[in-house]
Protein backbone atom coordinates (compact mmCIF):
# COMPACT_ATOMS: atom_id res chain seq x y z
CA UNK A 1 0.00 0.00 0.00
CA UNK A 2 1.73 3.32 -0.98
CA UNK A 3 1.86 5.85 1.87
CA UNK A 4 1.56 9.62 1.00
CA UNK A 5 4.27 11.89 2.86
CA UNK A 6 2.75 14.69 5.11
CA UNK A 7 3.91 17.36 2.74
CA UNK A 8 1.75 15.20 -0.05
CA UNK A 9 -1.29 14.76 2.22
CA UNK A 10 -1.71 18.70 3.33
CA UNK A 11 -1.66 20.42 -0.35
CA UNK A 12 -5.00 20.81 -1.93
CA UNK A 13 -5.52 21.48 -5.50
CA UNK A 14 -8.78 23.75 -6.46
CA UNK A 15 -10.60 24.10 -9.93
CA UNK A 16 -14.09 25.07 -11.14
CA UNK A 17 -14.85 22.74 -13.92
CA UNK A 18 -18.14 24.30 -15.52
CA UNK A 19 -20.81 24.34 -14.52
CA UNK A 20 -19.88 20.91 -11.93
CA UNK A 21 -17.26 21.16 -9.33
CA UNK A 22 -15.79 18.07 -9.65
CA UNK A 23 -14.00 16.31 -6.71
CA UNK A 24 -11.77 13.47 -6.60
CA UNK A 25 -11.23 11.14 -4.05
CA UNK A 26 -7.66 9.55 -3.26
CA UNK A 27 -6.06 8.38 0.37
CA UNK A 28 -9.87 8.75 1.84
CA UNK A 29 -9.59 12.39 1.59
CA UNK A 30 -11.40 14.50 -1.25
CA UNK A 31 -8.92 17.07 -3.26
CA UNK A 32 -10.34 19.61 -5.51
CA UNK A 33 -8.18 19.18 -8.78
CA UNK A 34 -5.95 22.30 -9.94
CA UNK A 35 -5.33 22.48 -13.48
CA UNK A 36 -4.10 25.99 -14.35
CA UNK A 37 -0.73 27.76 -13.50
CA UNK A 38 -0.83 31.03 -12.00
CA UNK A 39 0.97 33.56 -9.90
CA UNK A 40 2.62 30.87 -7.23
CA UNK A 41 3.44 34.02 -4.59
CA UNK A 42 0.40 34.15 -2.58
CA UNK A 43 -2.05 31.74 -4.02
CA UNK A 44 0.57 28.74 -3.23
CA UNK A 45 0.88 29.88 0.43
CA UNK A 46 -0.57 28.39 3.49
CA UNK A 47 -3.09 29.90 5.82
CA UNK A 48 -1.64 29.83 9.35
CA UNK A 49 -4.45 29.60 12.32
CA UNK A 50 -4.59 33.14 13.98
CA UNK A 51 -6.25 32.78 17.61
CA UNK A 52 -5.18 36.64 18.08
CA UNK A 53 -2.32 38.26 19.75
CA UNK A 54 -0.94 39.89 16.64
CA UNK A 55 -1.25 43.01 15.06
CA UNK A 56 -3.32 43.30 11.84
CA UNK A 57 -1.16 44.18 8.76
CA UNK A 58 -0.46 47.96 8.80
CA UNK A 59 -1.91 49.93 5.69
CA UNK A 60 1.67 50.01 3.76
CA UNK A 61 1.28 45.74 4.15
CA UNK A 62 -1.88 45.98 2.60
CA UNK A 63 -1.39 48.28 -0.32
CA UNK A 64 1.51 46.07 -1.22
CA UNK A 65 -0.68 42.23 -0.71
CA UNK A 66 -3.95 44.23 -2.98
CA UNK A 67 -1.45 44.26 -5.83
CA UNK A 68 -1.45 40.74 -5.53
CA UNK A 69 -4.92 40.20 -6.75
CA UNK A 70 -6.62 40.48 -8.87
CA UNK A 71 -7.91 44.40 -9.89
CA UNK A 72 -11.44 44.07 -8.78
CA UNK A 73 -10.86 43.24 -5.07
CA UNK A 74 -11.64 46.37 -2.59
CA UNK A 75 -10.62 47.60 0.38
CA UNK A 76 -13.06 48.70 2.65
CA UNK A 77 -12.63 52.50 3.56
CA UNK A 78 -11.98 51.70 7.19
CA UNK A 79 -9.37 49.40 5.55
CA UNK A 80 -10.52 46.26 7.34
CA UNK A 81 -12.03 44.53 5.30
CA UNK A 82 -11.12 43.36 1.30
CA UNK A 83 -14.13 42.13 -1.23
CA UNK A 84 -14.64 41.28 -4.60
CA UNK A 85 -18.07 40.16 -6.48
CA UNK A 86 -17.87 37.71 -8.52
CA UNK A 87 -20.78 37.13 -11.19
CA UNK A 88 -22.43 34.58 -13.37
CA UNK A 89 -24.95 33.58 -16.07
CA UNK A 90 -26.92 30.82 -14.17
CA UNK A 91 -27.75 30.12 -10.61
CA UNK A 92 -26.10 26.97 -11.33
CA UNK A 93 -23.19 28.29 -11.22
CA UNK A 94 -23.44 31.05 -8.67
CA UNK A 95 -24.13 27.83 -6.43
CA UNK A 96 -20.99 25.84 -7.87
CA UNK A 97 -18.67 28.81 -7.16
CA UNK A 98 -19.76 29.23 -3.76
CA UNK A 99 -19.41 25.98 -2.63
CA UNK A 100 -16.05 25.75 -4.16
CA UNK A 101 -14.55 28.94 -2.33
CA UNK A 102 -16.73 27.23 0.63
CA UNK A 103 -13.73 24.59 0.10
CA UNK A 104 -11.25 26.36 0.25
CA UNK A 105 -12.57 28.04 3.45
CA UNK A 106 -12.71 24.20 5.08
CA UNK A 107 -8.69 23.64 3.74
CA UNK A 108 -7.67 26.60 4.69
CA UNK A 109 -9.51 27.01 7.95
CA UNK A 110 -10.15 30.86 7.39
CA UNK A 111 -13.91 31.64 6.05
CA UNK A 112 -15.17 34.48 4.24
CA UNK A 113 -18.55 35.90 4.42
CA UNK A 114 -20.65 34.97 1.50
CA UNK A 115 -23.41 37.03 0.43
CA UNK A 116 -24.76 34.94 -2.45
CA UNK A 117 -27.50 36.02 -5.29
CA UNK A 118 -28.95 34.24 -8.47
CA UNK A 119 -26.04 35.30 -10.42
CA UNK A 120 -23.82 36.96 -8.04
CA UNK A 121 -21.53 35.86 -5.14
CA UNK A 122 -19.56 38.55 -2.99
CA UNK A 123 -16.39 37.35 -1.36
CA UNK A 124 -15.47 39.20 2.18
CA UNK A 125 -12.81 38.86 3.93
CA UNK A 126 -11.42 40.29 7.58
CA UNK A 127 -9.78 38.30 10.54
CA UNK A 128 -12.25 38.93 13.29
CA UNK A 129 -9.63 37.54 15.97
CA UNK A 130 -7.68 40.51 15.32
CA UNK A 131 -10.10 43.27 13.97
CA UNK A 132 -8.71 43.82 10.68
CA UNK A 133 -6.45 42.38 7.86
CA UNK A 134 -4.03 39.23 8.00
CA UNK A 135 -1.94 37.33 5.34
CA UNK A 136 -4.73 34.73 5.50
CA UNK A 137 -7.42 37.03 3.97
CA UNK A 138 -4.43 37.66 1.30
CA UNK A 139 -3.77 34.08 0.77
CA UNK A 140 -7.63 33.09 0.25
CA UNK A 141 -8.38 35.70 -1.79
CA UNK A 142 -5.70 34.90 -4.27
CA UNK A 143 -6.59 31.27 -4.20
CA UNK A 144 -10.80 32.40 -5.43
CA UNK A 145 -8.81 34.56 -8.10
CA UNK A 146 -6.90 31.43 -9.84
CA UNK A 147 -10.60 30.10 -8.73
CA UNK A 148 -12.49 32.06 -10.55
CA UNK A 149 -9.33 32.23 -13.86
CA UNK A 150 -10.34 28.65 -13.91
CA UNK A 151 -14.09 28.41 -14.16
CA UNK A 152 -13.54 31.25 -17.11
Amino acid sequence: QERASACDRDQSWFAVREPLLRIEKRRRSPRLIYSYGMSTDLADKRCRPCEGGVEPLLPAQVDELMKGLHGDWTLSEDGLQISRRFSFPAYSRTVAFTNAVAWIAIVEGHHPVLTVSYGDCVVSYTTHAIDGLSDNDFICAAKIDRLAADAE
